[in-house]
């Protein structure tokens, strides 16, 4: 078999016991990154210039998207699986720390949505511990990883598999197509697996948030689960004190960011812009939640006084770059 690169990402009890159950007749060299490399993409791919297989095992803290991205550019088009190992029992636990990294291009990322892009990244999902869990909980599970990363091959462990064999399911879907909300965008999300408990749903609304009331209700009701647990939320939303700019709508467990899209290129067409978004988690109330986001736009009134009006209001989120506020 020609040279290839597997990177495993994810909890890193779990990585070590996928690392142990490796069958040694498949020669793949294991190479582990400390949590505390100052470029972690680097060492990837210096890792990675050696002759032969290798599993590189990255902390669950890296930024895979980076990773992603510099074993493209730096590989010379080397095989590379993305593998992401995952304890089923802290899996929730770990989409809700709220607590900050810092990364390489920006100044510091919630750990849970770092390890939200791990698993949505990701060809293949191992998952330890599942048979502890009782059966609803671990339908449960599986049905989450489901919904976050439709296109990702699951395998439950222990297991000892080829890692020759594994490599050969990895996902023909591009990197940026994987990640659940973004299928549900583009309806395309098929997710293999379902449970009654968890609940995906698309709010699309024409209007612009009012910001202050967004911001009230994310602080009030989605923090306090008044809608059920939201788990995980992606897609695009536009802001009445900044409606020249989309931002990206990023929520992962308890941790909300709202990143500006590169300006618009026709401002003028007002009609067009508003909100698409994909939510995700247990028991949720599609319906109340998505009165609740309704109530947060703009209503008539304040959608007639126009642009100048929007732009006056109240505005407590955070600078963007290049932003005039």
């Amino acid at each position: 078999m020609s040279q290839h690169v597997v990177l495993l990402l994810g909890d890193r009890d779990a990585r070590e016991r996928f690392i142990r159950r490796l069958d040694p007749r498949d020669a793949f060299s294991v190479i582990r990154i400390p949590a505390t490399a100052a470029d972690i993409g680097a060492m990837v791919v210096e890792a990675c210039s050696a002759p032969g297989n290798h599993v590189v095992s990255c902390s669950s803290l890296a930024e895979s998207t980076s990773l992603i991205g510099e074993l493209r550019e730096r590989s010379d088009g080397m095989p590379a699986t993305i593998i992401t190992a995952i304890e089923a029992s802290t899996l929730v636990d770990r989409l809700h720390d709220s607590r900050y990294e810092p990364v390489a291009e920006r100044e510091v990322v919630a750990r849970s949505h770092l390890f939200a892009a791990q698993v949505e990244f990701a060809d293949l999902l191992v998952v330890d511990g599942i048979t502890r869990l009782g059966d609803d909980e671990r339908g449960a599970t599986l049905a989450l990883l489901g919904a976050l990363n439709p296109t990702a091959h699951v395998v439950i462990a222990p297991g000892h598999r080829s890692l020759h064999r594994l490599v050969r399911t990895e996902s023909a879907t591009p990197h940026a197509e994987r990640p659940g909300w973004s299928r549900v965008l583009s309806g395309t999300a098929d997710p293999h697996l379902t449970h009654p408990r968890v609940t995906t749903f698309r709010y699309e609304n024409l209007r612009p948030f009012h910001t202050g009331r967004l911001l009230e209700l994310i602080e009030d009701d989605l923090g306090s689960e008044s809608f059920g647990r939201v788990i995980r939320s992606g897609g695009f939303c536009r802001f009445s004190t900044r409606p020249e700019r989309s931002a990206f709508w990023n929520q992962v467990g308890a941790v909300i960011a709202f990143d500006p899209l590169p300006a618009d290129e026709v401002v003028a067409e007002i009609a067009a812009i508003g909100q698409d978004i994909a939510f995700t988690g247990f028991d949720l109330d599609a319906a109340g939640l998505s009165t609740a986001l309704d109530a947060a736009a703009l209503t008539d009134d304040e959608w007639l006084q126009g642009a100048g009006a929007w732009r006056s209001g109240a505005d407590d989120l955070p600078l963007w770059v290049h932003d005039e506020h």
